[in-house]
């Protein structure tokens, strides 16, 4: 990595570490850790989208990340379970549904958005799901390495190699 590449992933740090410090959630076991926090601290603050689309809410760890990283965005967070949610953003609508439940021809700002996935689905049915509404961009926080993971990832599709765990995932390669 050259100087150059450190200094631009490196400019957030020193604020998110006081994000993150802060975080009203002080065990997010089960939830992302500091690494895949900054990263998406990081994508977030340099996109600034009109909207995000949070799917997989846990606690709410990563709807506090991502209001600190644009508190001018609108997120939409979507968990099948929301009963655990222990932080809840003023600039959030909360839906207890997936992703796939949802008709998104009305959403304004489609196309300066981001779908955030952290809800431990087969990302390549999401992204084709996403794309079809006319999503383009996406961060995926189960990016699970090929044999790991209760969910068939970017990761494991790139090395071309399904989940044993999902059902005929050798037909998405």
């Amino acid at each position: 990595m050259t100087k150059f590449e450190e200094k631009t992933y490196l400019k957030y740090l020193e604020e998110f570490v006081d994000v993150y410090i802060n975080s009203p959630i002080k065990d997010n076991s089960g939830g992302m850790g500091f690494n895949h926090s900054y990263f998406t601290y990081y994508v977030i603050k340099e996109l600034r989208p009109q909207l995000v689309i949070e799917s997989g809410v846990w606690k709410g760890h990563s709807t506090y990340i991502i209001e600190f990283a644009s508190p001018s965005s609108n997120i939409i967070s979507l968990d099948i379970d929301l009963s655990r949610v222990i932080y809840k953003s003023k600039n959030s609508k909360y839906f207890e549904t997936d992703f796939n439940n949802v008709d998104w021809s009305s959403i304004d700002g489609v196309k300066n958005s981001i779908c955030f996935f952290d809800d431990h689905q087969n990302s390549l049915s999401r992204l084709k799901e996403m794309r079809w509404w006319g999503f383009n961009r996406a961060i995926f926080e189960d990016n699970f390495p090929t044999g790991e993971g209760d969910s068939y990832s970017l990761k494991q599709i790139i090395d071309q190699t399904g989940h044993q765990s999902i059902q005929l995932s050798r037909k998405y390669l």
